[in-house]
């Protein structure tokens, strides 16, 4: 793709991702290839099309906001969500639902790349491609290729994700996960409703594990 393109599909984006970045309350609240723990067969989303992990009938929830350019988030996938899922989820008594609240330009963009792989049912893969690699792609110019080539390097149809990703059908659920973030309190990320208590930054394990037992023994 000639500079040109690159410059022109970069501005275009830019421009789509505009009314989300307007009035945002604040911004964001280190990334190894995250530790993979094997769960039952779950459903990949809510009925209402959120992306989960674990058991529809766990007795906890925590619904995450997050962003994907956030060195804290990242920091909460690399070190405290693998023990959440092999604690919580892996065992039924968690499950996690995951919704946007980006607070920078090509996180934006990066939430529609997450959102265009859950229409190929690989969400969860493109979610830890992009923590994993945001040293490579955040405050790069060629982030939009690195998005594409994470694509083609999980076996999308990168066709199907480039024209997704360009026609910016995505930033709907983007704008509605902002928006409940913002009715529920969420001020920046990553922030956690675990079951109806917020708590906020990328807490050691120990602090979630306290709120979720508080919430088990209800």
């Amino acid at each position: 793709m000639s500079q040109r393109n690159r410059t022109a599909r970069f501005f275009v984006l830019l421009g789509l991702t505009g009314l989300i970045l307007i009035g945002l309350l604040s911004g964001c609240s280190g990334a190894a290839t995250p530790e993979v723990i094997p769960t039952p067969t779950w459903p990949s989303q809510t009925p209402e099309g959120d992306p989960v992990k674990g058991s529809p009938d766990a007795p906890v929830t925590i619904t995450e906001y997050s962003e994907y350019q956030c060195p804290f988030c990242s920091r909460f996938v690399q070190e405290t969500l693998p023990l959440i899922e092999e604690n919580y989820i892996a065992t039924g008594k968690v499950r996690l639902i995951f919704r946007n609240f980006p607070v920078h330009q090509q996180a934006v963009v990066a939430a529609g790349a997450a959102v265009c792989a859950q229409g190929q049912d690989e969400f969860w893969q493109m979610h830890d491609t992009l923590f994993a690699q945001q040293g490579e792609w955040s405050g790069n110019p060629d982030f939009l290729e690195l998005f594409e080539g994470y694509a083609q390097d999980m076996g999308l149809d990168t066709d199907q994700f480039t024209s997704c990703l360009n026609v910016g059908e995505w930033l709907d659920k983007v704008k509605k996960d902002f928006e409940a973030g913002r009715e529920a309190g969420v001020q920046g990320t990553p922030s956690f409703l675990i079951n109806n208590q917020l708590v906020v930054g990328a807490q050691p394990f120990e602090v979630f594990q306290e709120v979720i037992e508080e919430e088990l023994a209800k």
